[in-house]
């Protein structure tokens, strides 16, 4: 049920994920430091509208958020979130 007290928050630099009632969790995600996100929701997961989005860091780092509602449209967001945060690449001309 730790679904029920999570909050995940997208902004144009960061992705914020909050867990717990009693003992708080609070994972901050820097947009800079995301490499690669991907959605794995195994069959129960799509049954309940959830799914496990993971993240790779620059640093190598792996990071999952497990149970997250709608994984699916969460990984397009944050997807699209890379796209415009992504900086202009050098030109060597």
């Amino acid at each position: 049920l730790g679904w029920l007290s999570a909050s995940y928050t997208f902004t144009n630099r960061r992705i914020i994920a909050r867990d717990g009632w009693l003992s708080r969790r609070v994972l901050e995600l820097p947009l800079d430091q995301i490499r690669q996100v991907s959605c794995q929701p195994t069959l129960l997961d799509r049954l309940a509208g959830a799914g496990t989005l993971t993240f790779t860091l620059a640093s190598g780092q792996i990071v999952q958020l497990h149970g997250m509602p709608e994984a699916r449209l969460a990984e397009f967001t944050i997807n699209e979130l890379l796209v415009v945060h992504q900086p202009p690449a050098h030109d060597d001309g």
